[in-house]
């Protein structure tokens, strides 16, 4: 027997991916609006992020159909968050961030009779490099480079088609650094450790993730946003090394700069992927990984966001870094 969890009126969300990095943001900033905030876990899922917040938590997996409809029932916001950034086999990319977003909407379509707006946290992975200096923007052509890339993307056009009945708004960060990242921190580490990894002297735009949790959320009540893309991040976009800089400032060490060739990267991400195998773990870096970082340019152009939604970045990267570098010496991590 299915039972369903009596929400607030018009103030109930569902959160999947809540116990990751951007979602665990979310939920307390959702909280902090006076949203009630229901959580999509499995019986694996780590709360460590989560256990101290009054949030809703019901079992289920978005690539388990059945195990949906509990969770949208009454619900009035979606933020589907959760996605796999690397994986040991091609087939897990899109057995979650395409099935499992096909799961999810189609089962909004059938239960959720409240949904105000699905949001999908995309990324710029999904559109995929700059072929020049020109930033990419929500009507450039798309053509992802990496599994994950192609997953998103794929899960984007299955959105589109649900638009016509669901009002749905995608959004597409850069990389995105704060407090609980684990991606990023390779990069704090390392300068901590007096190293300034270029594995290529890439232009990227980052944000941070307040400034990104912020910006989901304007999406999700804007009368506007319904089935348009938006792209969030710091209108200046950084090269690594200038990035890199940053963090060794805020740590006040002198890091030396060591340049990666593109073989021993390869070869990194390689080695990193046969010990995830033989761990029985999905690797933190690996061949797909490697080769989004080798590209010479990730920027992208946020006029749209800037212009619909008023959006704009309020952490300056000398403040994200601050905020972050003291998160992580607060716990232990550098």
């Amino acid at each position: 027997m299915i039972m369903f969890v009596v929400m607030s009126r018009d103030k109930a969300v569902l959160i999947t991916g809540a116990t990751g990095f951007v979602g665990s943001h979310l939920a307390q900033e959702l909280l902090n609006k006076g949203y009630k905030v229901r959580c999509l876990t499995r019986k694996t899922s780590n709360l460590r992020w989560l256990k101290h917040l009054n949030l809703d938590f019901v079992q289920g997996d978005i690539i388990f159909p059945e195990t949906l409809p509990a969770a949208i029932e009454g619900v009035n916001y979606i933020f589907h968050i959760a996605a796999v950034k690397t994986a040991k086999y091609e087939k897990t990319y899109y057995d979650i961030n395409y099935k499992g977003t096909l799961n999810l909407i189609d089962a909004c379509s059938k239960y959720g009779k409240n949904i105000k707006k699905f949001v999908f946290l995309s990324s710029q992975a999904a559109v995929g490099p700059n072929c020049d200096d020109k930033p990419v923007n929500e009507d450039s052509f798309c053509n992802p480079i990496s599994y994950y890339g192609k997953s998103k993307l794929k899960g984007e056009e299955t959105l589109k088609k649900y638009m016509p009945h669901i009002p749905v708004v995608i959004i597409r960060p850069p990389s995105v650094y704060g407090p609980r990242d684990e991606d990023m921190f390779f990069f704090f580490k390392a300068v901590k450790r007096r190293i300034k990894p270029i594995i290529c002297d890439t232009t990227v735009n980052v944000i941070y993730i307040d400034d990104l949790v912020r910006g989901i959320i304007i999406a999700a009540e804007s009368d506007i946003s319904t089935g348009k893309i938006y792209f969030m991040a710091d209108e200046k976009p950084y090269k690594l090394c200038e990035f890199l800089d940053e963090i060794s400032k805020v740590l006040n060490v002198h890091a030396f700069e060591i340049k990666m060739p593109s073989t021993i990267t390869k070869m990194a991400a390689l080695i990193s992927e046969l010990t995830g195998k033989l761990s029985n773990k999905s690797p933190i870096f690996n061949r797909d990984k490697a080769k989004e970082m080798l590209q010479r340019c990730w920027i992208c152009d946020v006029s749209k966001a800037k212009n619909e939604l008023k959006f704009h970045t309020q952490y300056s990267i000398k403040e994200g870094i601050e905020r972050t570098v003291s998160w992580y010496k607060k716990y232990g991590w550098l």
